[in-house]
């Protein structure tokens, strides 16, 4: 990935689209990341679309990898070409957006036509039939046009729109956040704007932090935005463009460079930051590795210690009350989706959707559905015969069960 994609430039400033050098660093980031065998990528920057016509060699080679991929993009560049290219691969774009107001908008990114840009490059992107969707990035003065900056973005043709609480940040760029950050009450009203959206538009809603699971006092309420917790150095990291490998984008903590050693051999060493900067404070709440405490980032720059608390969290959650199927239920058997990828690993294989679908396997596990996932039926009693030499028994599958359709992957086969 790239870092980045808040990327603005005044009218008068000329761009400066990436050289020869660049373009082919980029393609040699593209072929050791499609080495590792990895599932999904997103293009960030800077800004991808500079690349012009030649976004198409990068996009190419995760395609033809069967890698999947993302562009985020402040969109005002876009043009029929680029349309194309993403039209011919169907690759979505994830935009970030400032405000409805064009006011706003333009006194935020400190350009008075970036506006107007955004919304013909958007309008240009719809037309096409591209998907996209959109980021806000909420603040205490932004915080009740949450809604109304969804709808405008909702009229744009954009079909997803996120919500996401600013986060101090350790690059300085901003020293006081006193008068920005949200609070408990702040989110809630942040979380009932992406709602009513949802319920209004049909959008597809979230949030792209993590957000301790304690913030509210009934996350039932959210449905899916509280799937999202930090990933950084579990199925998550990002590739700067000379090669350095991070475990979370927003940080320059970096374990390693991918031109001098194997994107692998460096994955094994970065740890999962949610055991390692685990906060002690939830130790004993019933969603404690789920949630993970909340944002790293957000603790960091708060406490100045990455297990430290988030300032959304409040007190541990003794009850698990989020609705999901329960490995008790009785499931008898268990319908996969359609296109899933499967990856070896050393304690059997990672199950893959997409960014925000996925499991990890045995494997045993791992043996069966690769051997039945062309009819991808997956039933009760054949794994428990298959396996009972090796202990399998009806909690085993019922486990499985549950953690292949709480993660959607599968759905009850009946």
């Amino acid at each position: 990935m790239y870092n980045c994609y808040n990327f603005w430039r005044s009218e008068d400033e000329k761009l400066q689209k990436p050289t020869e050098k660049q373009l082919n660093r980029a393609l040699e980031i593209s072929e050791r990341i499609i080495e590792a065998d990895v599932f999904h990528v997103t293009l960030t920057g800077g800004e991808p679309f500079l690349f012009g016509k030649n976004l198409e060699q990068i996009i190419k080679l995760y395609r033809e990898s069967n890698v999947g991929i993302r562009i985020n993009s402040n969109i005002t560049l876009a043009n029929d070409e680029i349309c194309d290219i993403l039209m011919e691969y169907n690759v979505g774009v994830l935009s970030s957006i400032i405000s409805h107001d064009e006011d706003q908008f333009n006194k935020t990114t400190q350009n008075k036509v970036s506006f107007k840009r955004f919304v013909k490059g958007a309008q240009l992107l719809s037309n096409k039939g591209i998907y996209l969707s959109a980021n806000m990035v909420v603040n205490k003065s932004t915080l009740d046009s949450v809604y109304d900056t969804g709808k405008f973005a909702y009229e744009l043709g954009f079909k997803g729109f996120n919500a996401t609480r600013i986060s101090p940040s350790n690059n300085g760029m901003i020293q006081n956040y006193d008068s920005l950050i949200l609070n408990n009450k702040d989110i809630v009203i942040l979380l009932d704007q992406l709602m009513e959206l949802k319920s209004d538009f049909g959008m597809q809603v979230g949030t792209l932090n993590a957000l301790p699971y304690c913030a509210v006092d009934d996350i039932n309420k959210y449905g899916s935005i509280f799937n999202r917790s930090c990933v950084a150095g579990l199925t998550s990291a990002g590739v700067a463009s000379n090669g350095d490998l991070r475990a979370c984008q927003h940080f320059d903590i970096t374990y390693g460079n991918i031109f001098e050693r194997p994107l692998l051999e460096i994955w094994a060493e970065i740890p999962i930051w949610k055991k390692q900067y685990h906060n002690d404070t939830c130790t004993g709440c019933a969603y404690d590795f789920k949630c993970g405490g909340g944002c790293k980032e957000n603790a960091y720059k708060i406490n100045k210690d990455m297990a430290g608390e988030d300032n959304l969290k409040k007190d541990t959650i003794k009850n698990n009350k989020k609705t999901k199927i329960s490995s008790f239920d009785p499931v008898n058997s268990v319908q996969l989706k359609r296109d899933l990828k499967i990856r070896d690993e050393s304690f059997g294989s990672t199950l893959f959707k997409d960014p925000s679908a996925y499991a990890y396997l045995d494997n045993f596990t791992t043996f069966y559905i690769k051997e039945k996932y062309p009819i991808r039926v997956l039933n009760r009693n054949d794994l428990v015969f298959i396996g009972s030499d090796i202990g399998v028994d009806n909690q085993y599958v019922s486990a499985l069960f549950a953690t292949l359709i709480n993660n959607n992957l599968g759905r009850d086969g009946g």
